[in-house]
């Protein structure tokens, strides 16, 4: 065999391993990003429970949060034409959309109950999250391993 087509396998290999990984860690940015709202949503409430500030001040003070990191959509957040994409599941991403068109539009007390409906929601969706990831991640590897392995046995 001559060191091209060596090489070409072992980057079969590679890639395709890569892909297995990058699809565990995907699942597993989901369950941070999932975490992380709840923890927008406890901040939403502590903010709201001190004082009915606007709403343009409770989403600035968000975007400073560095532990907020997986929340790129409250900088581009449009409060007019609201549709956030988490990267989670549509039903989830709907939740936060219904989430943040009720910012302000109620009374404080509504809003809070709103806020840990929303927690909530998200906790149960972060189970789900996280059973997944545990269950599939080791399983995208090894998909990916053995994917890349029966490309280098053909190609043999």
């Amino acid at each position: 065999m001559n060191v091209l087509k060596i090489l070409g396998i072992l980057l079969i290999n590679l890639v395709c391993a890569a892909t297995g990984a990058y699809y565990a860690l995907k699942t597993k940015d989901r369950c941070e990003t999932a975490r992380q709202l709840i923890q927008m949503a406890d901040m939403m409430s502590v903010e709201l429970s001190f004082s009915a500030d606007h709403s343009r001040k409770i989403i600035n003070r968000l975007r400073k949060e560095k532990s907020l990191s997986k929340l790129g959509f409250l900088n581009d957040i449009d409060l007019e034409n609201i549709d956030i994409k988490t990267g989670l599941d549509p039903a989830d991403d709907e939740k936060v959309n219904m989430l943040f068109r009720n910012l302000g539009s109620t009374d404080v007390s509504s809003m809070l109950k709103i806020i840990n409906s929303f927690k909530e929601s998200i906790s149960a969706s972060l189970k789900g999250y996280t059973e997944y990831s545990k269950s599939h991640s080791r399983l995208f590897v090894a998909f990916g391993i053995l994917g890349g392995l029966a490309v280098s046995i053909v190609l043999i």
